[in-house]
């Protein structure tokens, strides 16, 4: 059985094996925190649903554990250069922290 996968990412999802880009199909660049937890010494993570995901992404955050409060609106901080990879997102920020 041939199965295609999906990402979700800043613009439109693509599915391999199709001939054509798929209209009207964007995730957002925020969303919801949905649960964090703090790894010692490697800092925060959170599992953030992203606007029009169906699903959460589980990422660094880029807060204090005094800001990452659940039910709040976190946006995506993406490296300088990037390479086509998960890790071409630092993070999540609070949407007011710059």
């Amino acid at each position: 059985m041939h199965r295609r996968r999906a990402c979700l990412g800043p613009g439109p999802v693509l599915l391999p094996g199709l001939r054509q880009r798929p209209s009207g199909v964007h995730g957002g660049r925020s969303g919801e925190l949905l649960a964090w937890t703090d790894r010692p010494g490697k800092g925060l993570y959170g599992l953030v649903k992203l606007d029009g995901a169906a699903s959460a992404v589980l990422h660094r955050l880029l807060c204090s554990p005094a800001e990452a409060v659940i039910g709040s609106r976190f946006r995506a901080r993406f490296a300088g250069e990037r390479r086509g990879h998960i890790l071409d997102i630092e993070g999540f920020a609070p949407e007011d922290k710059p």
